[in-house]
């Protein structure tokens, strides 16, 4: 899954991280909006988690083997 696209991952990563660091602040400084935000948070870092496992199963495309 988005075996072929590194930028991709990557941006799903670091969403998922940002994510997570920042709900319990944004939970805490704006409680309205902090069950969105973390719900968010735990999509994008589930998203991130599953692509990085499904990505660990399949060969490298480009590496000689």
């Amino acid at each position: 899954m988005l075996k072929k696209h590194p930028r991709i991952r990557l941006a799903l990563y670091l969403a998922g991280a940002a994510g997570a660091a920042a709900a319990p602040i944004i939970a805490v400084a704006a409680p309205e909006y902090g069950v969105a935000v973390s719900a968010a948070a735990a999509v994008l870092t589930a998203t991130a988690l599953g692509t990085a496992a499904s990505n660990l199963s399949q060969p490298d495309p480009q590496s000689d083997a």
